[in-house]
């Protein structure tokens, strides 16, 4: 993917998503998140150059390989993906932006103890 095409598919996904916006409230804010599931640390490069700043990964290793490539780039990461028991304190570690999903009050539960273990707090989206 070339800078070129990135900006343009970008700027027309702009388009469409800000006049759904517009015709149900001037009023709210919506916020786009690139998932970047199959893409490479090249395409999301890539994809920030266009302008592209928040972008979400469904695996914590992907999330952590991703982020770690693109250290330098100030990227607002998201998890949205379904979280493992046995990943919670490797996501933690990687202080992502928002949380975008939870699947058990279990989970729920597990996570909230390890994040008082180590005096940290995380967003959550609720769907």
């Amino acid at each position: 993917m070339n800078k070129q095409t990135a900006t343009k598919n970008l700027d027309e996904i702009i388009t469409k998503v800000e006049g759904a916006r517009l015709r149900i409230s001037e009023h709210h804010i919506v916020k786009i998140i690139g998932i970047s599931k199959y893409s490479t640390v090249d395409d999301i490069k890539t994809l920030y150059e266009a302008g592209q700043r928040a972008f979400g990964e469904n695996k914590v290793q992907d999330l952590r390989d991703k982020s770690k490539a693109l250290d330098e780039l100030p990227i607002e990461w998201h998890f949205v993906g379904t979280l493992q028991k046995n990943k919670i304190n490797n996501l933690i570690d990687l202080n992502p932006t928002l949380v975008h999903s939870l699947d058990s009050l279990e989970l729920a539960i597990e996570l909230n103890k390890r994040l008082v273990e180590k005096n940290k707090k995380l967003s959550w989206l609720r769907a």
